[in-house]
């Protein structure tokens, strides 16, 4: 793992014990999950939903796969040794 690298991931750890982050994924949680497919009257609002969805999901899953993406990196370095 590169210098950067362990510096990205030292940040992220920091970032997320942060009650700030913790603010921000209850905010998105809620977001998520007030979109309703049910409301969709068009093909385009259902899409739209949809998009909207996926993008609040990165967000949210991003703290667990950063710490994933890290463990993966760390046991790829241990490997090499």
């Amino acid at each position: 793992m590169t210098e950067e690298d362990k510096k990205f991931f030292e940040d992220a750890r920091s970032m997320f014990l942060t009650p700030g982050w913790e603010a921000f994924k209850a905010d998105i949680q809620q977001a998520y999950e007030s979109i309703d497919y049910d409301n969709c009257d068009s093909s385009d609002k259902f899409w739209t939903h949809k998009g909207a969805r996926n993008a609040l999901s990165f967000v949210l899953y991003y703290e667990e796969a950063t710490i994933a993406n890290e463990a993966q990196q760390e046991e790829d370095n241990a490997s090499y040794l």
